[in-house]
């Protein structure tokens, strides 16, 4: 099987492909700055970033202008949508934030971690959202978006159990997808723990490391638990958080969901 040209790629449609239809939403980590034919290849419609800008002007060499501009050059159009937008969101500000994941209760650590990205990612969520549900995007065309953040584990994670329950896919199926990220980032994941293990919060700890950048689905049934004990249902989260309206959902459902 050949490498994919980003890491972590895949169609979330494979958490329930009879419910879900392919071609649609793609997610991965940072795309490459680069093009290539197998860029090219996915014939992605809109790419969606979910980093803060401080972490793009990081990740780019060519200047944070260059990077909101576009993914790579001659690539899709691009929509900056940061899930945090004005916090500095570099690894030392991921550990801090984040310091739950080292603790020795690994789910939990999780849940708290995403609620804070369902508070502050609602306008975020409402961005991809609502282009989902809009006139401008042709699900027929067979052109997907593609969401990303930096490792496409936990914000992009978060929008894509959205997408997937808000289409009636079931919680076990929805936790699975979330699960495929431990093999997305298989290839990256000693770098990541190296980098991780540099910080004052992970120093002398690779259990912590290694379970900040687990992705098991216990913790993404927890999540969508919690989502319920606090907003109801995923659909009243995305109607009271992101302030999308009945009619829009029901436009997303009718372009993502497999025809009866």
């Amino acid at each position: 099987m050949s490498k994919p040209p980003i890491p972590n790629l895949r169609d979330i449609s494979i958490a329930s492909p009879s419910l879900f239809r392919s071609r649609l939403v793609l997610r991965s980590a940072a795309p490459p700055t680069s093009p290539s034919p197998e860029l090219d290849a996915l014939n992605i419609d809109t790419v969606f970033d979910l980093r803060s800008g401080l972490e793009v002007s990081s990740h780019s060499s060519h200047g944070s202008d260059s990077a909101f501009a576009e993914q790579w050059p001659g690539g899709p159009r691009r929509v900056h949508a940061p899930v945090f937008a004005d916090a500095d969101y570099g690894p030392e500000a991921v550990a801090l934030r984040f310091h739950e994941y080292a603790s020795s209760h690994p789910v939990l650590g999780f849940v708290n971690a995403y609620r804070s990205i369902l508070k502050s990612g609602a306008p975020a969520f409402a961005t991809v959202l609502t282009y989902l549900s809009s006139d401008e995007w042709d699900a027929s065309a067979e052109r997907p978006i593609l969401v990303h953040c930096t490792a496409g584990k936990d914000r992009t994670g978060i929008l894509c159990a959205l997408i997937l329950s808000l289409c009636n896919v079931p919680d076990e199926d929805v936790a699975r997808e979330y699960g495929l990220t431990t093999e997305g980032l298989k290839d990256a994941k000693p770098t990541l723990v190296k980098r991780l293990m540099a910080m004052p919060a992970f120093e002398g700890d690779p259990d912590g490391a290694e379970r900040m950048l687990s992705s098991t689905p216990e913790s993404m049934m927890a999540t969508l638990a919690m989502i319920r004990e606090e907003w109801g249902s995923v659909e009243e989260y995305i109607v009271n958080e992101c302030k999308l309206s009945p009619e829009t959902i029901a436009r997303i459902r009718q372009k993502l969901l497999v025809p009866n």
